[in-house]
């Protein structure tokens, strides 16, 4: 189940459980499957995505800045 921030790690059948909030490892394994899909051809064009800064920017965007 994903929304606009990512994956969520859980879900009881097609309600989301924010509580448990996200996964870093499903949501990189989740990127990393949508940037071999448009190397393939069968993801959606996106012509500016370099996944060597897409993947450094999701990282990015999981590190809590209370931590």
């Amino acid at each position: 189940m994903t929304d606009s921030t990512g994956i969520l790690e859980h879900a009881v059948f097609n309600v989301p459980n924010y509580p448990e909030g996200y996964s870093t490892d499903d949501n990189a394994r989740a990127l990393i499957v949508a940037i071999l899909l448009e190397e393939l051809g069968n993801g959606t064009p996106t012509d500016s995505l370099d996944p060597r800064f897409a993947l450094f920017g999701f990282l990015v965007a999981c590190v809590r800045s209370d931590k």
